[in-house]
């Protein structure tokens, strides 16, 4: 994971500080995407096997910080109605656009 990666997963943590929602976090840094093994999300993943039928939603940070182009995010496999909540979000700001998948 590149530092800019690393420096949003720091910020989320803290703005997710006080967060009591009905929903647990993880908050997870893999670094493996690069890489041809990608060691450490294999062994995440056979550490967590049985519970990934609870996860509700995941998301993947990447090229953060690219410069001269926009923050796009995508939708892969996302159930509809949590898809119309994320494209409809007042908090999301104009330069923050839907990706392709």
């Amino acid at each position: 994971m590149a530092v800019a990666g690393v420096v949003v997963l720091l910020l989320l943590a803290e703005l997710l500080r006080d967060y009591a929602g009905p929903f647990g976090l993880k908050l997870l840094a893999f670094n493996g995407e690069g890489y041809y093994a990608a060691s450490g999300e294999i062994d995440y993943l056979a550490q967590h096997l049985d519970l990934l039928g609870d996860i509700a939603l995941a998301i993947n940070l990447d090229a953060v910080g690219h410069i001269g182009h926009r923050t796009a995010y995508s939708l892969y496999g996302c159930p509809a109605e949590l898809a119309d909540l994320i494209r409809t979000a007042p908090a999301t700001p104009p330069e923050v656009v839907e990706g392709e998948p």
